[in-house]
This record gives C-alpha cells, sequence and structure tokens, in this order.
C-alpha cells in the first residue's frame, strides 16, 4: 500500500497525465489548472443547437457534452437554437488570454436566447451585451431582446435533469435577477429555485462580465474524481461524486489498492531499479 501512496502522491502533485501519473485520465485538474484526455467532441450542429464557431475548442468531457446535448435539445429549436461558443481544446490546457478557465473539458460559453424587438424568438447574432430593460444592439445595430423564458427554461433544464452534475452557471449579477424573477413569478418549484440560486454565480467586472452569455460548468463525474478531476465548488447535495483516493484508502484498502493497481505497478518497478 504505501507504493500506492506514493504513486498518488506523484499523480496529485503533477496533476498532468505521464508516467509519473499514470491514473490522471479525463478532466485532470482544476478548470483554471489541468489538462484533458479521452476528449469527447461536439459535433457543429445538433437537435436545438448550434456551434458558434467551426474552430478548434469543440471538446469537452464525455459529461459536458451530453450535458450541452441533452438541455439544449430540450430548450432549443431551429428558429432559435442553444448557439454554443468555447469550450476547450483538444487536450486542454491555457487558453490565455481569452479564457483563465476552460482548460480540463469542463466549461462551455453558451450565447443567450434573444427574440427580435416584437419578442419573435430568434437566433442569437452573436455575443451582445444586454443593457438595462434587457435589450442589446448586435453589430448591425439591430435590437434584440434578452429571452427570459427560453434562458429561464434553460438553465432549468442544465440543474434539473436526472443526472444533473453542473457546478456552476457563472452570469452577470443583473442577468441572475432577471432570470430568478421570471422563475418566481412564473411559480417554479422550491427545489428548482433552490438548485438554481447555488448554481447561478456571479460574475462581474471587466475581464469576465458574462452579460453576453452564460458559462456553464459540470462537475467531476465519480470516475473523474479517482483519476484526478478537482471540484471548483462545494459539492452540491445533487450531484453523487466518488470519495477522493485518499479516503477510500482508509475506508477500503483493497478496492483502492484495486483501483491504483497502475501506480503501484510503476512504484514497484522504480524502487527495483533504484536496488
Amino acid at each position: 500500500m504505501r507504493a500506492v501512496v506514493v504513486a498518488l502522491m506523484w499523480a496529485g502533485c503533477t496533476c498532468h497525465p505521464g508516467p509519473f501519473a499514470p491514473i490522471a485520465a479525463g478532466s485532470v485538474g482544476l478548470p483554471h489548472r489541468g489538462v484533458l484526455t479521452d476528449a469527447a467532441m461536439l459535433e457543429p450542429t445538433g437537435p436545438g443547437f448550434v456551434r458558434l464557431r467551426s474552430d478548434a475548442l469543440g471538446y469537452g468531457t464525455p459529461s459536458l457534452v451530453h450535458t450541452i446535448r441533452e438541455a439544449c435539445g430540450q430548450v432549443g429549436d431551429a428558429q432559435s437554437p442553444c448557439v454554443v461558443a468555447d469550450m476547450s481544446a483538444r487536450f486542454g490546457g491555457a487558453l490565455l488570454p481569452k479564457h483563465a478557465s476552460h482548460r480540463t473539458g469542463r466549461d462551455v460559453d453558451i450565447l443567450y436566447f434573444v427574440t427580435d424587438i416584437a419578442g419573435r424568438p430568434i437566433r442569437s447574432p452573436g455575443f451582445v451585451r444586454f443593457e438595462k430593460h434587457g435589450l442589446a444592439k448586435d453589430a448591425a445595430g439591430t435590437w434584440v431582446r434578452f429571452d427570459a423564458a427560453r434562458n429561464w427554461a434553460l438553465v432549468r433544464a442544465l440543474t434539473m435533469a436526472e443526472d444533473a452534475r453542473v457546478e456552476w452557471i457563472f452570469v452577470h449579477p443583473v442577468i441572475r435577477d432577471w432570470l430568478l424573477k421570471y422563475a418566481f413569478e412564473h411559480h417554479e418549484s422550491k427545489d428548482t429555485m433552490s438548485r438554481a440560486q447555488l448554481v447561478l454565480g456571479l460574475a462581474g467586472g471587466p475581464k469576465a462580465p458574462h452579460d453576453d452569455h452564460m458559462h456553464v460548468r459540470v462537475a467531476c463525474t465519480q470516475a473523474e474524481v479517482l483519476t484526478g478531476c478537482v471540484a471548483s465548488a462545494t459539492v452540491r447535495d445533487w450531484v453523487h461524486t466518488a470519495p477522493s483516493p485518499l479516503s477510500l484508502m482508509q475506508e477500503d484498502p483493497l478496492l483502492a489498492e484495486e483501483l491504483l493497481a497502475p501506480a503501484a505497478a510503476l512504484s514497484a518497478v522504480a524502487q527495483a531499479h533504484d536496488e
């Protein structure tokens, strides 16, 4: 077991897949400090969604890609789809200066749903900044409205799915107020409101105002926790995660040794070489 602990310490310190961290895989590290392996790609278009750009930032964990497909499939349509912007690069890592996070495949930017000035749902024209009264002007000078009904529907779909794993939805403080006000006025359930209030994180300031898109982050899956994924928030009550490898060693040493067998084998080889 000592060999397992040593190997695990290497994995925890490096936070990077490789010969000294053989169990590290998938979403490794924190959203702002880590890498990504075994990434899934979100296709350019699908039921209820379309990617904003056909660039290389369309990768994420399988959990994130599934979440986008499921939530957008419920809310978006051909006339007014979810417009999905940046996710992560194929192998994660830094995307500076565009993003401080988006490094481990768990983050995605989704443009807000909009209507035309008459209230008819239309596709978002891009990153448009909403001002007071929920109005924004696109690059051509045309006014659009913040679609509170559909933006709230997306938040609800993201947080209330049967396998919901959403850790954060970062929005501008004013937009958070609009969303919760709409939900309250339309008699959303106490459970839905409670979840939304927890995951709707405030984001403001000149570098990340989030008044032109929402930033969604999914939690680590049970398998990802055991291979290096680190939560960026207190684990939500409705998100079931696996125990950390260190706590698992105390509770069930035999299971921990089996799960971490590759790390133990590497440590044994290194020890034999030293001798």
